[in-house]
């Protein structure tokens, strides 16, 4: 395989690792589910998602995380 097309490759695998730490940190900030559910939703490990929330200084609001668990509490019953 040429340097370049090594390189094409490594660019578009790249792209998509950006794109699905999007789709992780999105839930992280604003689902308020536990980084297993994050997980299991995503196809990847708890460890993964972790390390996408610590890599991109992600924070939770307790209120806003307590609030769609209660919502999901509701749903299920």
């Amino acid at each position: 395989m040429t340097s370049i097309r090594k390189n094409k490759l490594q660019d578009a695998m790249n792209a998509v690792r950006e794109v699905f730490y999007d789709a992780i940190e999105c839930r992280i900030r604003y689902s308020g589910r536990s980084y297993a559910t994050i997980a299991s939703e995503m196809g990847c490990s708890e460890q993964l998602v972790f390390q996408v929330g610590r890599l991109r200084k992600c924070s939770r609001n307790s209120q806003h995380s307590s609030t769609v668990q209660e919502e999901d509490n509701n749903v299920k019953q």
